[in-house]
């Protein structure tokens, strides 16, 4: 039976005219990582067990989604040639918080915005539309001013800008979003339509610029987030990465009560399960604020009930002193 490795470049093969650009990119990764690993090990050799006991290790060092990336291309490379595996174990860290941005770090921002709006660029755009719009930052640096309805308050998401490696050479690239349910329209704040507003183009030949770069290339992801850790602190927040702004803004909406089919329809998930299965936690605040609502608000009424009973035995201890007065000057 041929080997692993073999089973590799042929699964690649066959799906290199199947996968965007960057999906491609993203396999061709981990399958070179997957070929150090497991070599030139016969399929027939690669248990169930075996592929547990790398998933383990892998456990120590990388995420559950990176692990879930392996597993799909392993699960898929040898089903290709016959053979299945049975469960494979993933654990899910559930004491890992997501990376999010607070209510103060919010405002930190805000008001840096306020303070020093001569000081924005446009290389600085990013870090506003992730703040009010959760987009994904591929799909942030994929805009173009065509997209942007500054009137009406929407934004199109209907491209995705990502970085690949070809022939050694980084180059950038835009394609459809993630998924279908990506491609989605967003209303935006007035915050963020007076941010956009100076840089939006006077001259409606130039709306196929892009907005985060204002020529007709996309900006580069890499340098986009170097000026936000920068901008971050001189607002004095740390800076956590652009997909925090994503986990932040689903996480209010969250403790607004925004219902979970509207928030999944903004954040361009293909269902509610994936956005409840990620936002299902709330914040400590929140929490509390439950709690406090639930029993503060019974132990309130019950000292407002004790409140006005005592307030009704002063009355009636007052009319009794009035009358006893009066019997007394009879």
């Amino acid at each position: 039976m041929k080997t692993f490795y073999k089973a590799l470049d042929e699964f690649l093969e066959l799906k290199k005219n199947e996968l965007k650009p960057y999906t491609k990119f993203g396999y061709s990764e981990r399958i070179k990582r997957l070929k150090d690993i497991f070599a030139d090990l016969k399929l027939e050799d690669i248990t169930t067990e075996e592929v547990q006991d790398y998933v383990d290790d892998w456990q120590k060092i990388y995420s559950v989604a990176t692990i879930n990336g392996y597993l799909l291309i392993i699960k898929q490379v040898l089903k290709q040639n016959g053979i299945t595996l049975e469960k494979i174990n993933v654990k899910n860290d559930k004491s890992k918080k997501l990376r999010l941005y607070s209510a103060e770090d919010i405002e930190k921002i805000e008001q840096y915005y306020s303070n020093h709006k001569e000081k924005i660029k446009v290389h600085h755009l990013p870090i506003f539309i992730a703040l009010y719009t959760g987009m994904r930052i591929g799909e942030i640096l994929g805009l173009q001013w065509l997209d942007v309805d500054l009137d009406r308050g929407l934004i199109d998401v209907s491209k995705n800008a990502q970085e690949i490696k070809e022939n050694g050479t980084r180059k950038r690239i835009i394609q459809t979003p993630k998924t279908l349910s990506s491609n989605r329209t967003i209303a935006i704040p007035q915050q963020l339509i007076e941010i956009l507003r100076p840089f939006k183009p006077k001259d409606n030949e130039d709306w196929d610029i892009y907005v985060c770069s204002g020529n007709g290339q996309p900006h580069d992801g890499r340098s986009v987030s170097r000026s936000a850790e920068i901008l971050f602190a001189k607002a004095g927040v740390n800076w956590q990465g652009f997909h925090a702004f994503r986990h932040s803004y689903a996480t209010r909406m969250m403790e607004k009560n925004i219902p979970v089919k509207a928030i999944s329809d903004l954040l361009g998930h293909n269902n509610i399960g994936t956005t409840m299965n990620i936002y299902s936690h709330t914040t400590n605040d929140f929490k509390k604020e439950c709690v406090k609502k639930i029993f503060e608000d019974e132990k309130f009424k019950r000292e407002k009930e004790k409140e006005i009973l005592k307030n009704e035995v002063i009355k009636l201890q007052q009319q009794m002193n009035e009358i006893m007065i009066k019997i007394a000057e009879l």
